[in-house]
């Protein structure tokens, strides 16, 4: 039997993303969500969405936006290029995110990244160890 899984991820992006994101759930239209742990207010609004209505939900690992070294693509991918993104803060940030869903009492089921970093040369090795 084959099944189809339709991911949303940017859950946790903000307010309405999270309703949006919600509603599809609601409707039978994904299957789960990946949820950004840097986004403040709107990260824990989509957590307590996710326990409402059950929503799996898996990581969607923020190097990019909002990040606290990092202030959007651009800065990250500059830095990344010139060698100056550190294989110690990959991981670090990885755990950090993770672990920030369990705090919170959501246990991970799956993995990916805003802007598909994860598919990064480098990136993905360490995101597919962890």
């Amino acid at each position: 039997m084959k099944q189809l899984i339709i991911n949303a991820d940017d859950f946790g992006i903000n307010s309405s993303a999270n309703n949006a994101i919600s509603d599809l759930f609601l409707k039978g239209a994904i299957s789960s969500a990946t949820l950004m742990t840097t986004m403040g207010s709107s990260s824990l609004e989509a957590i307590d969405l996710a326990k409402k209505h059950n929503i799996p939900v898996g990581l969607h690992l923020n190097l990019t936006l909002n990040n606290n070294k990092y202030k959007n693509r651009k800065s990250f991918e500059m830095a990344y290029i010139f060698g100056r993104v550190k294989k110690g803060y990959i991981i670090e940030e990885l755990s950090r995110q993770f672990s920030f869903l369990i705090d919170h009492g959501i246990k991970p089921t799956h993995i990916d990244s805003h802007q598909h970093i994860h598919t990064w040369p480098g990136i993905f090795k360490i995101v597919a160890k962890f």
